[in-house]
């Protein structure tokens, strides 16, 4: 199971077999109603799918995969915070169960099937509503001290800024994210647009210089973001990123940016699209030990 704000992405997957996204399934979240809500929708959904002998769980939030508990999660999923999620999964089915955070979980499926195999070392955002980041080095997540690491939508890139959905001002994910992009665009156009619609009005020079804005800021951000790691590769996820356009002119002006030690840096969009939280929950469900 993929739990974001939006919608949980489900499917039973038959280690025998290949992959197959035909087989995905999605549902609503209704993050409004609340943490303890969001799980009973999960198990409705569960009770639904027939018989399995483990669960995979990627899902929004800061997670310990160690115990499966929901560190923190922002106002996004009121309440979420503190739930024992894999102890919940366990104490309703009897089954095993593993639960990591969805950006964790989607980097995870690139290095392993998509964008970035056999990478060693990789540094990994998604941009949506907000800014989700994912640190893979040695051939492993990198979770920090606390399981937190890559909050890379927290950097602060304007000081004194916009608030912030977390609390605090400047958040890159409150100028770079494809919400902030969004807002832009309503702010200066009173037009309430998603990223793609966006995007197709390039050509318009108003709307050229609204990109040109934004992906600057976008690379704000990933420029501290490679001095600070140096990765060989980056890999850059959410809709708004699959187009080539976007991804190229991030790219280019974020090599101009960095130091020439840097400029080496690879960057890649995200292949495996909305199921790479699934594959990074299956992956990690079948290399559960029990």
């Amino acid at each position: 199971m993929d739990i974001g704000g939006t919608e949980i992405k489900y499917c039973i997957h038959d280690t025998d077999k290949p992959f197959a996204p035909d087989t995905v399934k999605s549902a609503l979240t209704h993050a409004d109603k609340g943490g303890k809500a969001v799980v009973e929708n999960m198990f409705s959904l569960l009770d639904g799918i027939g018989s399995f002998d483990r669960v995979g769980i990627s899902t929004t939030g800061q997670i310990n995969p160690e115990t499966g508990v929901v560190i923190y999660m922002c106002e996004n999923i009121p309440d979420y915070t503190g739930i024992r999620l894999a102890d919940e999964v366990r104490a309703r089915y009897g089954v095993p169960v593993v639960i990591e955070n969805d950006v964790n979980a989607a980097i995870l499926a690139e290095v392993m099937y998509g964008a970035a195999m056999s990478e060693d070392f990789v540094i990994g955002l998604a941009y949506g509503t907000g800014i989700g980041g994912a640190i893979f080095c040695g051939r492993k997540l990198f979770y920090g001290s606390g399981y937190s690491a890559g909050e890379f939508g927290h950097i602060i890139t304007h000081a004194g800024g916009n608030v912030c959905g977390c609390g605090n001002k400047g958040c890159y994910e409150a100028y770079a994210s494809t919400g902030a992009l969004t807002r832009m665009a309503s702010a200066r156009f009173g037009e309430s647009l998603n990223g793609r619609e966006i995007v197709a009005r390039r050509g318009d020079p108003r709307y050229d210089e609204l990109i040109s804005d934004w992906t600057d800021e976008v690379v704000y951000g990933l420029v501290s973001i490679v001095h600070i790691f140096n990765p060989y590769k980056l890999i850059l996820g959410g809709g708004i990123m699959e187009n080539e356009f976007i991804l190229s002119t991030v790219s280019q002006k974020l090599i101009d940016s960095v130091q020439p030690n840097h400029k080496k840096l690879a960057v890649s969009a995200a292949v495996l699209g909305n199921a790479a939280g699934l594959r990074g929950a299956i992956h990690l469900a079948q290399i559960l030990k029990v």
